[in-house]
Formats: structure tokens, C-alpha cells, sequence
């Protein structure tokens, strides 16, 4: 009977929405802009040396091969597959530090996130809307669903006896993290009190008072 109890508790369980992250999401839309732009540098400078363009496949191949990536362009555009770097960029008649320091300069990412158009490198706008996902949260379990009501009603109630003036306005701390080692009870006990580990109207300060 108990497990079909919580078969059933599970069964008409509905996530209710918490929060989103917004801050969190903020730092890693900056981040993998950031990114992009790299990539981006990097691929200017490949175009200098180049002294065009480069196709999605060539923008694909730096990504994915990064330096030694570019090396494959440059050979195939030179016609000699065998040839070192060194004697590339000098039949190009070009310096190859500014193309490594960009390359080197790419950070870690994930191309699939990633598009390219018009010769560029985006963001697909499939990963901003995955990334507003997965830092949004809702409840997972009934206790979970149980606590929200609970903290919604006592929400209500203390900011009800706030503006009442029935208990002393609570100050949030300057620093919203603390939030935890606030002292609740200094307020509150003209309204509650602790008895036999339960919370219980405090009868004797409501007599008190006063109009």
C-alpha cells in the first residue's frame, strides 16, 4: 500500500517554475562570445596571408585542425603538399606569427554550438535557447512542491505583519548571500514562539499588543 502511495504521489507530481539563473547565463553568453570572436580574429588573419577569403570548409578546417589546420590550406593553395611552413609563408612572401599568435590565441569550444555565415562565426541561435534551459529550474519532488507553498504562505504572512507593524521590518543583509545566518527570530517573536520544537503563536506578546 505504501508504494503504491508514493507510485501515485509520483504519478500527479507537476514541476513548478523556481528561478532562472540569469547571472549565470550571462557569464557564459559572454564567454562564448568572446570565443567566436577569437575564432574570428584568427580566421582575418589567415585571409591576410591567403590574400582572400576563406571558404566554410577551409573556416571549418582551422577550427577543427587550428594551426596545423591552416597548413593544409596553404600547401593546397601553393601546390606543394611536402613543403615545410617555413618555406610556405616564404613563397607567400608572408610572416606566420600573427596567423599562430591568433590561432594560439582561440579558446576551447564546442563547434556545435557554432555557425558560420558569411564567412564568420556565430553562435547558433539554437544555443541560446538551450542555454536559458538548462538554467532554468523547477521543483523535482512533491517535498519540494510542499516546501514552495509553505515559504509562499510565510512570505505572505510576514510581510503582512510587517506592514501592520506588528513586528519590526527585517533589513536584508548587505551581502544577499548571508541571507542564511539571519538572525528570523529577533522579529518574530512578538508573533511566534518555539515550544516542544514547534512553532506556535506567541499568545502572551499578541495580548501585548498595543493599538
Amino acid at each position: 500500500m505504501e508504494l503504491l502511495a508514493k507510485m501515485k504521489t509520483k504519478a500527479n507530481f507537476k514541476p513548478v517554475y523556481l528561478f532562472t539563473d540569469h547571472d549565470s547565463i550571462e557569464v557564459v553568453k559572454k564567454r562564448k562570445v568572446e570565443i567566436c570572436e577569437q575564432i574570428n580574429t584568427a580566421i582575418i588573419e589567415c585571409e591576410k596571408v591567403m590574400e582572400r577569403a576563406l571558404d566554410k570548409s577551409e573556416i571549418e578546417k582551422v577550427m577543427e585542425g587550428r594551426f596545423n589546420g591552416f597548413k593544409e590550406i596553404v600547401l593546397a593553395q601553393i601546390g606543394f603538399p611536402n613543403a615545410t611552413m617555413e618555406s610556405a609563408f616564404g613563397l607567400l612572401g608572408k610572416d606566420p606569427e600573427p596567423v599562430k599568435l591568433a590561432i594560439e590565441k582561440m579558446g576551447s569550444f564546442d563547434a556545435a554550438e557554432m555557425e558560420i555565415k558569411s564567412n564568420r562565426v556565430q553562435l547558433q541561435e539554437s544555443f541560446f535557447k538551450n542555454l536559458e534551459t538548462s538554467r532554468t529550474h523547477y521543483t523535482t519532488s512533491e517535498k519540494q512542491n510542499k516546501a514552495l507553498s509553505i515559504a509562499n504562505d510565510l512570505s505572505t504572512a510576514l510581510n503582512a505583519a510587517m506592514q501592520s507593524n506588528l513586528i519590526s521590518k527585517m533589513d536584508q543583509p548587505a551581502n544577499v548571500s548571508l541571507n542564511h545566518g539571519y538572525d528570523w527570530k529577533t522579529p518574530l517573536k512578538t508573533l511566534v514562539k518555539l515550544q516542544d520544537g514547534k512553532a506556535t503563536p506567541n499568545l502572551e506578546e499578541i495580548w501585548r499588543i498595543k493599538e
